[in-house]
């Protein structure tokens, strides 16, 4: 008789964890949904709104491809993070700080304290080898990388992006071939990063020894990735932007843009129509914002939101009932991956400084565990020396080990430039002067190397 009832709690017990178990996936009786989520800079903010409207109306999301800006909140909303972390997150971001590589002077050393005092203006002509040299981009993207490295934290380092909470994909472009380059695993925060390396903006992003670009160039609605992660119905949310006429184009960075546009509005083109029945496309009405409008995020977001609620009758099949929802919710929660130990550290790295600069000025060593926060202080103090471009990393981990890899480039100016300023004085009543100042710096000393200052 014991054994009888033993038998019988067996088999309630399997079936409850059975059960269980198959509501992590989509039920068997209803379609599989992607979200494609498009790039279009800061229009993309748009998809935080439609993303938020789905939540709100019970509509799952079970496989995410994104491009560009819609690669960033893809992959924030591929994490675990909720519709009204993302709202939180867009709208109290310090947007104009992101794009922006100045040293904040809480960073600076004394030295680069004492160049910048003073002077009004702050303009480097720089040289190398006897030549003026131009940037690879108005930017480097460093404050924008350290951003996305903390959001992504815990899921960076996740190997494969179908086994984060969403399964994700997301596409750049590669500077060599112009051909698509598909991410599916590595280190997810340089992943995002390349993917949104618009050309002239932001210097291509450098990951497993290929040079990528903006995945805009060639597929900016990767309606095709969302198909290639198992999706029966996909959701696309299209925030490009259409060709400005020519009488509004008066500066090469114009030029540049509507070029890119051009070239996106192909591909795009070409996504759409692959659409099939049952397939849902939504177009946020954006007229009046550019792809630079990001201090309009909270409004962006809500013009995404009202374009959902525009088109709720072709989502109300899609709809899950409270149980299923809840069950939907819990599978997707985000699990805290476990920080790895660190067994190597490797610098790559195009300066005269030794490796050990870089690596003395990292906390962490070969037995610790990794802490994205106090690494990203460590890069910041580092970057704050005015050395370097952009410095990144990447948990690269393995079977049989996990190797942080510290990436660096080296700023044009490490081998020369020339700095004109100018400072006013005035007394505001009969006196006043001026100065115009040239501050040069030339090749590396051995005192100045050590500690991280050129001379």
């Amino acid at each position: 008789m014991c054994r009888i009832m033993l038998s019988i709690l067996l088999l309630i017990s399997l079936f409850m964890s059975v059960t269980a178990f198959a509501q992590t996936f989509p039920p068997k009786d209803r379609p599989k949904i992607g979200l494609v989520l498009g790039g279009g800079g800061a229009k993309g903010l748009a998809h935080v709104g439609v993303i938020k409207a789905l939540e709100d109306h019970q509509i799952p999301v079970d496989v995410i491809a994104g491009t560009s800006m819609g690669a960033i909140v893809g992959a924030l909303y591929a994490s675990g993070y909720s519709a009204d972390e993302l709202l939180n997150i867009t709208n109290e971001l310090d947007w104009h700080e992101l794009f922006n590589d100045k040293t904040s002077r809480g960073r600076s050393t004394f030295r680069r304290k004492t160049d910048e005092f003073g002077f009004l203006t702050d303009y480097k002509v720089t040289f190398k080898n006897g030549k003026l040299v131009l940037p690879q981009g108005i930017i480097q993207g460093q404050n924008l990388f350290l951003e996305l490295s903390s959001l992504l934290s815990e899921t960076r380092s996740v190997g494969k992006f179908e086994d984060l909470p969403i399964p994700f994909r997301l596409v750049a472009t590669d500077l060599s071939t112009g051909k698509a380059a598909v991410m599916k695993d590595g280190d997810l925060a340089s992943a995002v990063f390349a993917s949104m390396a618009i050309p002239g903006l932001i210097p291509p992003v450098e990951r497993e020894g290929v040079y990528l670009i903006d995945g805009g160039l060639v597929n900016n609605v990767p309606v095709d990735l969302a198909r290639a992660l198992g999706a029966d119905i996909v959701i696309v949310v299209n925030v490009g932007t259409d060709p400005k006429p020519v009488s509004e184009i008066g500066n090469f960075i114009e030029v540049l843009r509507q070029t890119q546009i051009i070239l996106t509005r192909e591909n795009t083109e070409a996504q759409i129509k692959s659409l099939k029945q049952g397939d849902i496309l939504i177009e946020p009405k954006l007229e009046g914002f550019s792809a630079a409008s990001f201090d309009q995020a909270s409004t962006l977001a809500e013009m995404g939101r009202t374009s959902v609620q525009a088109i709720l009758p072709k989502l109300g099949a899609l709809k899950l009932n409270n149980e299923d929802w809840q069950a939907h919710l819990m599978a997707r929660l985000a699990v805290p991956q476990k920080r790895p130990v660190i067994d190597e550290i490797q610098v790559h790295q195009n300066s005269k400084l030794s490796d050990d600069f870089l690596r003395t000025g990292i906390s962490i060593r070969p037995g610790d565990i990794f802490d994205p926060d106090w690494l990203n202080k460590d890069i910041d103090r580092l970057y704050g020396n005015g050395v370097y471009d952009r410095i990144t990393y990447e948990v690269d981990q393995t079977k049989d080990k996990t190797v942080l890899h510290i990436n660096a480039k080296v700023k044009e100016s490490a081998d020369g430039y020339f700095k004109f300023g100018v400072q006013l004085d005035s007394n505001l009543e009969n006196t006043s002067s001026f100065i115009l100042g040239c501050h040069t710096l030339n090749h590396w000393s051995i005192n100045g190397a050590a500690n991280g200052e050129p001379s």
